[in-house]
């Protein structure tokens, strides 16, 4: 059933509404209302959003990746400047960021530990082993796509950190094209421009942390692309979406298979065939061939180094403190303090952290269950398929990362960032471009017409 004019303005505004307090809850309030409640608003305000964006964009017949209007030059050359504009405003925050806070192992490993992937890989040396540093060793577990980028850093001698930003703007980048073939208003278009850079910044001012420790908008920018890439026609663009996923942050394991079924059924078995051939020929020759031949216990004895680690992070901060609680439990995002507490006078430690991998194996798979259940429901619907899983994907890491054992700050930027491909599916103006609308006009005719001659043949 159609919606309301009045009905979807109201949602709109509630869904800014709702997305102010999600990015607030990683921000301007991240722990704001105490480790206990604060990951409790984060989880809500992201489902919340997402269940919103459905109802108002889930059933329209347009998105992304359907406008059928030419990129007009002046237009083109206006927000390409506006781009550099924002892309410097905020790269002036993210120096300062770089400026204050050295890389340095001592504080994190993250930065040094890639700059030893990449050193080893310059000097033909084994990658895939064990990382020694001054007071402890670790075991890398990184895939080739979350370190090899810095190939490129470490060529041109420049941070790290800015190749992340880089890749960042080159996916803010492919939608700005897609936002400009669009009929929305010019001004819903430089909103919606400016909404990453914003994303970004609030970062710098309130939790500058994890930019200047670690390097996650490198993954923001291939979930970005793996969004761009939704059900397309062309199989190369679908596997290079799911791929650099897939070799870096493979948090979407359980959405990942969903995925591909929904392929096959949108498309046929050919297509999926052919995906499948592409993805197990990407992942051979980028990760298997070239690594993992030369120590194929190396992907467990990753697991099994991470395993190790967990049960090291469940440690109380002050052991010597009755009420202490584990540091990276306690910053106002995920859910394992929560199991951490759980039966805490019954179980001991590693009992309640073998519990919350449980639960949080468990709440994946039922939720991607429960997103190719929504699928087939609605899928006769007219149900938009490509806004739905870029949605499904969004709610699926919110899980994935609200349950996660472990909930490193760093790791949910990847879910909320997902929010702005969502928004810009999300029309806020009237079509504007009436050369578009003709253009549109003119091909619904066309298919018309046709669709009569053969009637008639």
């Amino acid at each position: 059933m159609p919606l309301s004019k009045k009905t979807t303005l109201l949602l709109k505004i509630f869904l800014i509404l709702i997305l102010a307090l999600e990015l607030g809850m990683h921000s301007y309030w991240k722990n704001y209302f105490g480790p206990y409640v604060s990951p409790v608003l984060a989880l809500v305000s992201g489902l919340l959003f997402c269940l919103v964006a459905f109802v108002i964009s889930g059933f329209q017949k347009e998105d992304m990746t359907s406008f059928p209007s030419k990129i007009k030059i002046p237009k083109l050359l206006i927000f390409c400047l506006l781009f550099v504009i924002f892309g410097y405003w905020c790269g002036n925050f993210m120096n300062k960021v770089f400026t204050k806070i050295p890389i340095d192992p001592a504080i994190s490993d993250i930065i040094p530990s890639l700059q030893l992937y990449v050193a080893r890989f310059l000097n033909y040396e084994p990658v895939y082993a064990v990382m020694h540093f001054e007071k402890y060793e670790m075991y890398p577990t990184y895939l080739p796509l979350l370190w090899s980028p810095y190939l490129v850093s470490e060529t041109a001698n420049i941070d790290y950190r800015w190749t992340p930003y880089i890749f960042f703007m080159l996916a803010i980048f492919l939608y700005l094209r897609l936002l400009l073939k669009s009929n929305f208003h010019p001004i819903e278009i430089g909103i919606k421009l400016f909404i990453p850079f914003l994303f970004v910044y609030l970062y710098t001012q309130f939790d500058a942390a994890v930019l200047g420790m670690t390097v996650e908008l490198l993954p923001v920018a291939f979930y970005f692309l793996l969004s761009l890439s939704l059900f397309r026609r062309n199989i190369w663009i679908i596997s290079i979406g799911i791929l650099v996923c897939l070799l870096s942050r493979y948090s979407f394991t359980f959405w990942l298979p969903v995925y591909l079924i929904t392929i096959w059924i949108e498309f046929g078995f050919p297509k999926i065939f052919k995906t499948s051939i592409i993805l197990a020929l990407g992942i051979a020759l980028l990760y298997v061939a070239p690594f993992l031949s030369k120590d194929f216990s190396t992907f467990s004895k990753g697991l099994a180094y991470y395993e190790n680690h967990s049960a090291h992070a469940w440690r109380p901060a002050f052991p010597s403190q009755a009420d202490s609680k584990p540091f990276h439990l306690e910053q106002g995002l995920g859910m394992a303090l929560h199991f951490f507490d759980y039966k805490a006078e019954e179980r001991s430690i590693p009992e309640r952290l073998k519990f919350a991998k449980a639960f949080h194996l468990s709440i994946c798979l039922l939720t991607a269950i429960f997103i190719l259940l929504g699928y087939l429901y609605y899928r006769k619907r007219e149900l938009n398929v490509k806004i739905y899983f870029l949605i499904a994907l969004k709610c699926y890491l919110l899980i994935f990362y609200s349950f996660v054992f472990i909930p490193f700050s760093y790791l949910f930027q990847v879910p909320l960032f997902l929010s702005i491909p969502i928004l810009y599916n999300v029309r806020f103006s009237k079509a504007q471009d009436k050369v578009a609308i003709k253009e549109q006009s003119v091909d619904q005719l066309g298919e018309t017409a046709e669709s009569n001659l053969l009637v008639k043949a």
